[in-house]
């Protein structure tokens, strides 16, 4: 027999107030408390300023910028791209609550659930076939021969594929369907019927999302003349500019930083030696994407380049967009030849701890790179770099920041400081296309008198048994309107996310009350709201009398004249 109802939402409610959604959230993005309600920067769009708000008394969330708000679900729903039962299962699981099965709740077990389970099934066999199989032996020598601990390959699930075109083929499709198989990236159908293995005599490395779900593996091989690397192609569970390998693990470490480096080995090597907040990218340049994920969980980036030609053009590139996104990152440059992998090996944990304490602001090592040889050019070789150098300087988001490399600028090409900074001036104003958007800011102007006696009704509903003679239909926003109706009758919901006034709604909860004498304020409310009635009714009896002395209708122009006279003898002197 089927969960009724009520049975149903008591469930959900009692995952809610199980899901502390200050401690969801810190796990995803750095908090700080200010006065009851914590704030950090919004995960959901580009700010410099926080403004993003949590209320642990009232257990939402709101943006003061984005307008984005809601409560633990929603947050886990917009941040995740969960759907509500995925979001409910999830939470339940963490709070410990039982969830029966059934349409009451919506089966989590969708497409991307499958997906998930497929490259579970397969990371767990590719690593039994490492562990176990004889004809993974050429991967244990190698992972041996780089040093790297079975401890280590057991934490990380470093599995083998096997040479055959379809041992991983033959281990899955009884249990998923094919269509599945070739959606989650491991199997490849043929040209002219059938299909094979996508990895085939490689080293296999699994990717994994931020709750540590395999999304995608890295495949190694380790002899013949094909690609050094072979990565899964983008799937519904994995793009990889939008991904970093091992920043689930680094996520739990209690550095204060990320260290960013370029290879799955590099990362690997240094998690075993300790180095537990190191991160790698999937094969591609830094991208917008990741800086928007390490900014939810450090305050600073440490990005290992390598010193060649290529690892220049990198840093140079990453330093404008980490200067876009206002994340503090530091540039840590290793000898010619060394990536993190050799280094460590070679050199040891201490002297890569030292080489990380070392770097620089990776603007200043940017900048530095390019403006290099300049000093004693010509001045139109000088005018050349500027014009190089100017628009990666603009991109600093930062006032002090961007006045300090504009005087580090000068010096470095021994051009007088007042020149330059005119020049800068000038070149942004003419580079300029249209005004710059102003920053994402909580509106500060005093609200009316509805939102004002929303706002703190909302903070002490009990006040609500006063408010006999206020009527939500009086009131002139629909959105506020209708959060009335809801505390005035608890049947009446409040706005649901994706309704109009969903917004409005969570910044009330979440808006701190600054209010000197609150009951006062509401009284005032109240009276103003109340003026307001009584204005709009003699307005409107007015034009009643006009259209009745057109008309000649005298006996109706005496009774509404009454109206008005009962009306205004009583408001109060």
């Amino acid at each position: 027999m089927g969960l009724g109802r009520r049975t149903s939402e008591q469930i959900v409610q009692s995952v809610r107030e199980r899901s502390d959604i200050v401690s969801v959230i810190s796990a995803c993005l750095a908090l700080k408390k200010t006065g009851q309600n914590y704030v950090g920067l919004c995960p959901f769009h580009a700010e410099k300023t926080p403004s993003f708000s949590v209320s642990p008394t009232k257990q939402i969330f709101h943006c003061f910028g984005c307008g984005e708000g809601g409560d633990v679900f929603h947050f886990l729903m917009k941040s995740e791209g969960l759907s509500f039962p995925q979001a409910l299962h999830l939470l339940a699981e963490r709070a410990g609550v039982p969830l029966p099965s059934g349409p009451a709740f919506g089966e989590p077990d969708g497409e991307r659930e499958a997906l998930i389970r497929i490259n579970e099934a397969a990371s767990e066999y590719f690593y039994r076939i490492l562990t176990e199989s004889p004809e993974a032996e050429p991967g244990r020598r190698y992972l041996a021969d780089r040093g790297i601990h079975p401890e280590t390959i057991e934490k990380f699930r470093l599995g083998f594929a096997l040479p055959d075109w379809d041992s991983l083929l033959r281990q899955l499709s009884g249990r998923f369907s094919i269509r599945l198989l070739v959606k989650a990236g491991l199997i490849v159908e043929r040209e002219s019927s059938g299909y094979y293995d996508r990895f085939r005599g490689r080293l296999i490395i699994p990717i994994r999302n931020l709750r540590g779900e395999v999304i995608a593996f890295g495949g190694r091989v380790l002899q013949g003349d094909q690609p050094k690397y072979l990565n899964s192609p983008e799937t519904p569970l994995f793009t990889k500019g939008k991904h970093l390998f091992a920043l689930d693990r680094a996520r739990g470490s209690r550095e204060e930083s990320i260290v960013l480096v370029e290879g799955y080995f590099d990362a690997i090597v240094a998690h075993q030696e300790g180095f537990y907040n190191v991160v790698g990218t999937l094969g591609t340049a830094v991208t917008p994407d990741h800086i928007a994920l390490l900014k939810r969980i450090c305050k600073k980036v440490e990005v290992i380049f390598d010193p060649d030609a290529a690892g220049r053009r990198a840093a140079v590139r990453a330093a404008g967009l980490f200067a876009e996104a206002s994340v503090s990152a530091v540039a840590v440059v290793l000898p010619e030849g060394e990536d993190p992998d050799l280094f460590i090996r070679k050199r040891g944990s201490e002297a890569f701890r030292g080489a990380i304490k070392a770097g620089i602001p990776l603007m200043e090592f940017s900048l530095r790179l390019q403006a290099e040889g300049s000093q004693m050019g010509s001045i139109d070789d000088k005018i050349k770099k500027i014009g190089e150098l100017f628009p990666l300087i603009a991109r600093i988001q930062n006032t002090l920041e961007q006045d300090h490399y504009l005087r580090w600028l000068a010096d470095a090409l021994n051009l007088p400081e007042h020149a330059l900074r005119a020049e800068f001036t000038r070149l942004k104003k003419t580079s300029q296309r249209g005004p710059s958007p102003a920053a994402a800011v909580p509106d500060l102007s005093p609200p009316c008198e509805e939102e004002l006696l929303v706002h703190l009704l909302l903070q002490e509903p009990s006040w609500i048994e006063g408010m006999r003679g206020i009527d939500p239909k009086d009131f002139m926003d629909v959105r506020l309107r209708r959060i009335l109706q809801h505390l005035i009758d608890p049947r009446v919901p409040p706005p649901a996310a994706g309704e109009e006034g969903y917004s409005l709604y969570t910044e009330l909860l979440v808006r701190e009350a600054a209010y000197d004498d609150p009951g006062a304020t509401l009284r005032d409310c109240v009276k103003a709201l109340e003026a307001r009635k009584i204005s709009g009714n003699l307005k409107r009896i007015g034009l009643e009398i006009r259209k009745a002395e057109q008309s000649g209708d005298w006996e109706q122009v005496r009774m509404l004249q009454k109206k008005i006279y009962s009306i205004k003898q009583g408001i109060p002197k």
